[in-house]
């Protein structure tokens, strides 16, 4: 199986100033990020580790996490995971 690395974590908040305060007590410094047309968000870095903070919509009381992870294959890794009972959401196209 191919190595991976953490390399990312995705959390929501509905308040982003009181997030980037709680986890700057741990070191991490953000900065305000917006990917094309998506919403404005909080981007840090912590031992090689992204995270983000997204705004949370209004009356949302569920939480949606992602972690992203970097490997050195994605196309020999898929299979693996998908044998380990892994579902393929947003199927990637790997160039390699």
């Amino acid at each position: 199986m191919p190595d991976a690395e953490l390399n990312l974590i995705v959390i929501r908040s509905a308040d982003l100033n009181r997030s980037a305060r709680f986890y700057g007590t741990l070191g991490i410094q953000f900065s305000r990020e917006r990917h094309g047309s998506g919403p404005e968000h909080l981007a840090g870095n912590t031992g090689g580790v992204v995270l983000e903070i997204y705004p949370q919509s209004a009356g949302v009381r569920t939480a949606k996490t992602q972690i992203g992870f970097r490997v050195n294959s994605i196309a020999a890794l898929v299979p693996t995971l998908q044998e380990a009972g892994g579902t393929v959401v947003s199927p990637c196209e790997a160039s390699e």
